[in-house]
């Protein structure tokens, strides 16, 4: 009786032949559709369902979301393609590109392009294998006057930013490992009449950025982190609240100032860098709560004790402090007395 059950069961499961020719998916409306689509792994596998029926040859061009991750059969021809849709395509909210040692002339084919659809986050990582220099190329980054958040990391292409144009809704702008072709167009493009909604900035291990000039009257955090070969910092931003410095100027040998800061509403200073009141000049930190000094070796050679004078001077500057959070270094003992390995202990002090 089990056995005979079971065959009962099979044949009531088993669709007939009208059932099982008919296309229930494609008689769904296109939003069903659009969020079957969005579950696949990436934008090809999307496109592919173009090929099912008639029905599917348009569904993908309602994406919302483009990724383009590590897609060895889809170069920046094909980007450029995919994203040069049909002009009933839906406006595009996020589009996500990674390569591996990709050139300038790639990213060159699609981003001006996404500057003209997008209106909400790029992410573009290029993953370097081969850390060769292109000294003669260089990624021209377009203006994209539409989208909100766009974060770049190139593996140390040359950026060229572009001259003209504002970023008039763009609020969170991430550069890593990025080579600046000119060494001070950043603050021009990040300023207010460029970038008026910009909140959120962080530039992280570049090179090529010498003088960075910032006025903005929307920014409230901005994160500078071993920008290589900085000497000259100026920022004037009203409403800031949140500023990093972390190893990027160091090597201080001229008698000019180094930094000019103006930041009456800073709540939180991150300042792990140079630091002497002759070069270095912060405003009235009225607001401030928060400070983070360069490390402070607790015994070791006097060549590296030198760097403590940062964080004394820096310390000496504030009268009272909400929290402090203070890097000790010190030298660990090692079997090899060849090897000199430091080892830190973060603290941190707050008053109730």
């Amino acid at each position: 009786m089990a056995q005979r059950g079971g065959e009962l069961a099979a044949k009531a499961a088993k669709p007939s032949g009208d059932a099982a020719g008919e296309d229930r998916l494609s008689a769904l409306p296109d939003d069903l559709l659009v969020l079957i689509l969005l579950h696949l792994d990436d934008t090809a596998e999307a496109i592919r369902t173009s090929y099912f029926s008639r029905r599917w040859r348009r569904v993908w061009t309602l994406l919302p979301v483009l990724r383009f991750d590590l897609l060895p059969e889809v170069n920046g021809v094909a980007i450029r393609r995919i994203l040069d849709a049909p002009e009933e395509a839906a406006p595009l909210r996020w589009i996500s590109v990674t390569t591996l040692d990709a050139g300038p002339e790639s990213a060159a084919a699609w981003l001006p392009v996404a500057a003209r659809r997008l209106s909400g986050e790029l992410n573009y990582h290029n993953l370097r294998v081969k850390m060769n220099d292109r000294d003669d190329e260089d990624l021209q980054l377009p203006c994209f006057e539409k989208a909100t958040t766009i974060k770049l990391d190139i593996g140390f292409l040359g950026l060229a930013l572009p001259p003209h144009g504002i970023f008039g809704r763009l609020t969170e702008l991430f550069l890593w490992r990025v080579r600046f072709r000119s060494p001070s167009d950043l603050g021009g493009v990040v300023s207010s009449p460029r970038c008026p909604c910009l909140k959120k900035l962080e530039v992280s291990n570049s090179r090529g950025l010498q003088d960075l000039s910032i006025h903005s009257e929307s920014l409230v955090r901005l994160k500078l982190e071993v920008v290589r070969g900085l000497r000259h910092l100026t920022i004037m931003a009203p409403i800031l609240q949140k500023l990093g410095v972390v190893r990027c100027i160091l090597a201080h040998d001229s008698t000019e100032s180094v930094a000019n800061i103006s930041a009456p509403q800073l709540v939180d200073l991150d300042w792990k860098d140079f630091y002497d009141p002759q070069y270095v000049h912060l405003g009235d930190f009225e607001e401030l709560q928060q400070v983070a000094p360069f490390y402070f070796v607790a015994y070791g050679p006097p060549d590296i004790r030198d760097k403590n004078q940062y964080c004394l001077s820096l310390l000496q500057r504030f009268q009272a402090l909400y929290c402090l959070h203070l890097t000790l270094m010190y030298r660990q003992v090692s079997a090899h007395p060849s090897v000199v390995e430091y080892c830190s202990c973060k603290l941190q002090f707050a008053t109730s």
